[in-house]
């Protein structure tokens, strides 16, 4: 027994001296288990003391039970277990502690408002809350269109294999195109079935209309002559009561959204448009234009615009000068419109188009013997045309945006709110500009596209046509009747004389 257990423990040394000299030179350690960590070639005494752990560890794996490594002490310790008892065993004040408070690297919780209602292709849905698209449009770049709330569309299926998105097909009014269908994608957490969308509104509606009946029935009838109403103390102010009334409610009462104040709003944003363009325009004088005064057939002098040098492409702009903005349709040759958006703050109040009235302002002359001193404008002095070829100017729109920075008044500093109006809101007034070059001592004529006129004059070329025609219908009829009597007279003589 003796002898066996010296053979083991020689076997054993023989392992430890193989680690020693594999630590004094470079050379792999031995695969054994549990693998040495250490960086073999560096020889010290320290590292011959940390390889003794490792070798009672491959004497216990080799003999179970032997219990060597703790009988030697040569257990390998864990730095991370000998930290837990060291903070295990360590003093807490309890008056440091604080409470715990989210941190910027924390996850943040879900959002309850982000949840993505279910649709299923074909559903007709609502707009509940506003997004924008961007619409690829002609000549206009990074457009992009407003989608407000309650408008319908179709969901036509999914825009990504993840099912976050839908695709929405919307019919949306594009400036320069009209009416066209869009489809797109959209977040399912901006749209809701049309369905419950207008009972939601119908449930609000019957709500409103609740609270106002039962604000009548408590308020006293003003019609019954009976019943007085009842005014307060502090708004009698020393008056009889019937000298005093007071007003229910205010609703519906304010002017702002009045809508002869909208016209009065669209007018003054065309102002605005028509200063912004004057001072934005390049202006002319003797060298360049010279205004020419013919008369006509019947006698009227007739204000002609004649170019006294040559000019470059685009370089002749001139802007509708004029304080008159009607409503009424007036003849294209007097007049220019004024493109204005269907929808929005700047549309016509009575879906109505506005046209700049350029009559009295087509004439330039000083004070003399045949006339009194006018001002015109360009713009109007321009001879008008119906021959596409003959024209050698043409009307373009321009796109005006407008931003505004209000400061109201306060108690200490004052409150500054920027107001801007995209270009989608604002009127769009036309110029007037050359598209190709034009030559010294040249008229000018403009193409006026008059079909309105136009369709105007064939009716009244076609109600002369048939006035003319029912005349000459009637002379006949006449002359036949009158035949046809004269022939009768002549038989009822023959049966007299026979």
């Amino acid at each position: 027994m003796i002898t066996i257990i010296s053979l083991i423990t020689n076997m054993i040394l023989e392992v430890y001296f193989d680690m020693c000299i594999r630590c004094l030179f470079c050379k792999p350690w031995p695969g054994v288990e549990p693998k040495v960590t250490l960086t073999h070639g560096r020889f010290s005494a320290e590292k011959l003391d940390e390889l003794g752990p490792y070798w009672a560890r491959v004497v216990d794996r080799k003999h179970n039970g032997l219990g060597f490594a703790e009988e030697s002490g040569l257990v390998i310790k864990n730095k991370k277990d000998d930290d837990d008892t060291a903070q295990a065993s360590q003093e807490v004040d309890l008056g440091t502690l604080r409470e715990l408070k989210a941190n910027s690297s924390d996850p943040n919780p879900p959002d309850p408002s982000l949840h993505q209602p279910a649709f299923n292709r074909g559903d007709e849905v609502t707009v509940r809350t506003r997004f924008t698209w961007k619409v690829n449009v002609p000549g206009r770049e990074n457009f992009r269109k407003d989608i407000n709330e309650g408008q319908q569309g179709v969901i036509e299926g999914w825009a990504d294999r993840h099912q976050k998105q839908v695709l929405l097909k919307l019919m949306l009014e594009l400036p320069g195109v009209g009416q066209q269908m869009v489809v797109q994608e959209a977040w399912p957490r901006n749209l809701t079935l049309t369905s419950e969308y207008l009972a939601a509104k119908a449930n609000a509606q019957a709500k409103e209309i609740a609270e106002e009946q039962a604000e009548t029935e408590d308020a006293p009838s003003t019609s019954d002559p009976t019943v007085k109403p009842v005014v307060p103390d502090w708004a009698l102010a020393g008056d009889k009561p019937e000298n005093v009334r007071l007003e229910p409610s205010l609703k519906n009462l304010v002017a702002d959204d009045e809508k002869t104040m909208k016209k009065f709003f669209v007018h003054s944003r065309v102002g605005g448009c028509i200063e912004a363009l004057l001072e934005t325009l390049p202006t002319f004088a003797d060298k360049d234009l010279h205004v020419v005064h013919r008369k006509t057939e019947k006698g009227v002098w007739k204000a002609e615009l004649w170019t006294k040098r040559d000019f470059e492409p685009y370089e002749l702009q001139f802007a509708p000068t004029s304080e008159k903005l009607r409503d009424c349709n007036i003849p294209a040759a007097h007049n220019v419109l004024v493109g204005m958006p269907k929808h929005g703050k700047c549309a016509h109040p009575y879906n109505k188009t506005f046209a700049l009235d350029g009559r009295g302002r087509a004439t330039m002359t000083e004070k003399s013997a045949y006339d009194e001193r006018r001002l015109g404008s360009y713009f109007w002095i321009v001879a008008r045309t119906y021959n596409p070829s003959t024209a050698n100017m043409h009307t373009q729109c321009t796109s005006i945006e407008c931003n505004f920075k209000v400061a109201l008044p306060a108690l200490k500093k004052r409150k500054t709110s920027p107001v801007s109006w995209p270009s989608e809101e604002m009127p769009q007034v036309p110029i007037m500009v050359n598209r190709k070059a034009i030559k010294k001592h040249t008229k000018l004529y403009v193409f006026v596209d008059d079909k309105k006129d136009d369709k105007k004059d064939d009716k009244k070329e076609d109600k002369k046509d048939d006035k003319k025609e029912d005349k000459k219908e009637d002379k006949k009829d006449d002359k036949r009747d009158d035949k046809n009597e004269d022939k009768k007279d002549e038989q009822n003589t023959q049966e007299d004389t026979k």
